[in-house]
């Protein structure tokens, strides 16, 4: 996949050929994919395909700029510049709701998951979060959020 101005570009890993391409409202900041949707990061709205399907993508909108978003255990996660919190959705679901929020004392600003369910968060500190049960597993203080990873 491909963020090309206002649309995201799916291109056929097999062949190297475009395969489609996914139509957005504005610029595309991020693209991320799970095992079944994709996810285009504009300024202030996610917008979210199935993968099956592959049409009009369904628009999450947020009141400040979004600094990242990614996939975990099946939902989607977004993280606003300010106030200090990860929003969770259930990407199957056609509206707007929040399935659980993740606070922070500082605004996040890069996030790393897992497909097992792990997410790391910056703001401020690291944070290591089971999305499972919706809880901190553990902290590290006093690091920046540019360039994490997290494998598994």
């Amino acid at each position: 996949m491909s963020a090309d101005g206002s649309c995201v570009r799916v291109w056929s890993y097999l062949s190297g050929r475009r395969f489609t391409a996914l139509k957005t409202t504005s610029s595309v900041w991020r693209v991320r994919m799970s095992a079944s949707h994709v996810a285009a990061m504009e300024d202030t709205s996610v917008r979210v395909w199935d993968v099956d399907e592959l049409k009009t993508g369904r628009a999450l909108r947020f009141t400040s700029p979004l600094a990242d978003v990614c996939f975990a255990g099946g939902m989607l996660l977004a993280a606003q510049q300010r106030g200090g919190y990860v929003r969770v959705f259930d990407p199957a679901m056609a509206g707007q709701a929040v399935v659980m929020e993740m606070h922070h004392t500082r605004a996040v600003n890069a996030l790393a998951c897992t497909a097992a369910g792990h997410v790391l968060s910056a703001g401020g500190a690291v944070t290591l979060w089971d999305l499972q049960y919706g809880t901190e597993i553990t902290q590290v203080c006093g690091m920046k959020g540019q360039g994490m990873g997290l494998k598994g």
